[in-house]
């Protein structure tokens, strides 16, 4: 199984990078470089709330049980969106071929 990967430039006031890991397994990994920030969520706990100024996606950190938020580019949440709906596609496809 391979973790789909992507960066992309969070969008507001400070323009941070954060390199976003996707694992077919359900969790998303979000690393913001110029803070040294982690954040983690499982699929079924992300929300795409779409703003005038750019795409919210929220999650629910998978040890402590905080919710998060970033704020990205409408074309990055949906690179992001299509990675997690891909990686879910891939993960579905491995366990009907392990059938």
């Amino acid at each position: 199984m391979i973790k789909f990967h992507c960066n992309v430039l969070l969008h507001g006031s400070q323009s941070y990078h954060a390199e976003v890991h996707i694992n077919p397994i359900g969790e998303v990994d979000i690393d913001i470089l110029e803070s040294k920030q982690h954040l983690s969520s499982e699929f079924d706990q992300l929300k795409f709330q779409r703003k005038r100024s750019g795409t919210q996606l929220q999650g629910v950190e998978q040890v402590n049980q905080k919710p998060w938020h970033i704020e990205l580019a409408h074309q990055d949440a949906k690179q992001v969106s299509r990675l997690i709906k891909n990686a879910n596609e891939e993960y579905e496809q491995l366990m009907c071929d392990l059938m």
